[in-house]
Parts: structure tokens; C-alpha cells; sequence
């Protein structure tokens, strides 16, 4: 085990085949994983409830090791805590989820709607709720629904 330094990491071999995890020092659950094929990934590793788990932080190269060590410092916190880093990042993905990504993969299933039914969304959602097309859908609020469908009858 060695502190992970810039010079450390462009030293490490890779391995003939797999990987290789090497820890560093100064962070006990902090380290860098390395592929047969010379991929270099930063790596947190820490017990949530019990249970190991292993989060990627990113590539080297992205982020130097100071930032990843730093990184890697708020995610150890946070398992210590009992927040698997893994759902918090699921979440986050699909908080990014928009109404037209939705609405294609509802769409795209394959012989689960008429053509005229495919028609009919991709009309709303081109024209009725145009303004939100590109939002996240967990920010439209049921009070956005309701005044929105009170605009439609009212013709605006």
C-alpha cells in the first residue's frame, strides 16, 4: 500500500488479466482500480448496513487523485452514515428523466399501442404540454396538471 500520488498511478503495471485494486494510505476505503486493458478508475469501498459495496468515482484523468480522494472522503461519510452511494446516483439519473423521454419510451414498446394511440400522445405532448416536453418529469406537480387542464378548457 502507498499513498495514491500522480506519480504512484502513471507507475502502476496493469495486471496480465482482471484487475487490481491498489489502497492508499492516507484514506482507509479509498483506492485505485486498475484493468488488464490499463484502465485506471478511482474507487471507494465501504460497508452500508452491513453489506460491502464498492462505488466507482471516475477515471483518472478526469479528476486528479486530490479531487477523487476528496470525492471518495464524502462517499465513505456517507456509507458510515447508511447512504448507499449506488441509489443515490439512480436517483439523480432519474430526476433527469424528461416528459419526451417518457413519452418515446411509452411509445417505442413494441405492439402495445395503435398507430392512431401513438398519434394522439405525440400530438399532446408536441402541442398540449409543448412547454414541458424538455422537464424533468418528477418536477411536474399535480397543482401544474390541474392548472394546465383549466387552461385547455378554457381554450389558452
Amino acid at each position: 500500500m502507498a499513498k495514491l500520488t500522480k506519480a504512484y498511478i502513471d507507475k502502476v503495471k496493469a495486471p496480465a488479466n482482471g484487475y487490481e485494486i491498489h489502497w492508499d494510505d492516507a484514506l482507509k476505503g479509498y483506492g485505485l482500480r486498475v484493468t488488464a486493458a490499463r484502465k485506471r478508475v478511482f474507487v471507494a469501498q465501504g460497508r452500508v448496513h452491513g453489506k460491502a459495496v464498492c462505488f466507482t468515482i471516475g477515471p483518472y484523468g478526469e479528476s486528479t487523485e486530490f479531487e477523487a480522494r476528496d470525492k471518495a472522503r464524502k462517499v465513505l461519510q456517507g456509507m458510515r452514515e447508511g447512504v448507499d452511494p449506488r441509489d443515490t446516483k439512480k436517483q439523480d439519473a432519474a430526476a433527469k428523466v424528461t416528459l419526451r423521454q417518457v413519452a418515446d419510451a411509452y411509445m417505442e414498446r413494441p405492439g402495445k399501442l395503435k398507430e392512431s394511440s401513438k398519434g394522439e400522445i405525440e400530438r399532446h405532448v408536441s402541442t398540449t404540454f409543448k412547454a414541458w416536453e424538455d422537464h424533468p418529469i418528477v418536477r411536474i406537480t399535480e397543482d401544474d396538471c390541474r392548472k394546465r387542464y383549466r387552461e385547455v378548457v378554457r381554450g389558452e
